[in-house]
């Protein structure tokens, strides 16, 4: 690891991957330590995909829509 970096990031799943693209287009250097290959932890075994169309109104759904939103502005240009 190296001692210098401004952010250690635990897991290269999809949460870290993200957090640590994130925090480099910040200027942040960013160590990322995973046990295994990126995304081969829980990350490789999720659906895939931000499902809506099962989401009662609330929380759940509010939260859903602004994976979503993310998904196609902050992600998209990727």
């Amino acid at each position: 690891m190296n001692a210098a970096s401004d952010v250690l990031v635990i897991g290269a799943g999809v949460i870290g991957a993200a957090t640590a693209y994130f925090a480099t287009q910040q200027g942040l250097t960013v160590t990322v330590l995973d046990k295994g290959l990126p995304a081969s932890g829980t990350s490789s075994a999720c659906e895939g995909n931000i499902l809506v169309s099962d989401k009662e109104l609330g929380p759940e759904l509010e939260l859903t829509r602004y994976s979503l939103d993310g998904w196609h502005g902050d992600l998209a240009e990727r």
